[in-house]
């Protein structure tokens, strides 16, 4: 009975914490950015193509500040919508010149299902090729899955002039689409290093 009476004295009094707590106004608001139909009426822009949006991935400040939306075999990239920045030019959603970038997904039929960014120096490195530009070898900037067995990735190289070399497509790197690979869901972790991806293909795992 001591114990009873112990544990609901507990839920008694974490009840009273939690009443006693200040309600806090949400500081939040939702708004519809971008949509593919003027039916949700987008306040930056109507895209089309933005069909299955899956996966959404944040560089951080420091490191470029913008974040990649994942819909198809697109990934598309956008910059701001923080109302509170020093700078006016992100406080709305905008796009720089890159806007978007191809994805090998494995077919018509199949969909980029997950997304991550690394800020790794020495891990994932690859190399692109650019029109125009020498190759570009760097470790990836992004990293990106498919239910089509496809992980695939993408870099950039920043110019002397300030600007980037950017591909406009992914790279594939790994394609296990042969041996029945599904992959929904990306995760990268606090280094850099390793990424996992959920296999719900003909061999689950991770």
């Amino acid at each position: 009975m001591k114990t009873a009476t112990a544990i609901a004295f507990i839920l008694l009094y974490s009840s009273y914490l939690f009443a006693s707590e200040p309600q806090r106004a949400n500081n939040y608001s939702v708004g519809n950015l971008v949509a593919n139909n003027a039916k949700y009426s987008p306040s930056y822009n109507r895209e089309d193509k933005m069909v299955d949006a899956w996966g959404i991935a944040i560089r951080p400040k420091g490191a470029g500040g913008h974040f990649w939306v994942t819909a198809k075999d697109v990934s598309y990239e956008y910059v701001g919508d923080v109302s509170s920045a020093s700078d006016e030019k992100f406080r709305i959603l905008f796009q720089d010149k890159l806007k978007s970038v191809a994805l090998p997904v494995g077919g018509d039929d199949r969909h980029a299902t997950g997304t991550v960014f690394s800020d790794s120096k020495d891990s994932f490195i690859i190399t692109q090729t650019l029109a125009g530009a020498e190759p570009i070898t760097a470790p990836a900037k992004f990293l990106f899955a498919s239910d089509g067995g496809i992980i695939s990735a993408w870099t950039e190289r920043k110019r002397a002039d300030g600007g980037f070399d950017r591909a406009s497509e992914a790279l594939k790197v790994l394609d296990q689409s042969k041996d029945g690979a599904q992959y929904f869901g990306l995760a990268i972790n606090s280094s850099y290093n390793r990424i996992y991806a959920a296999n719900f293909g003909a061999n689950p795992g991770i």
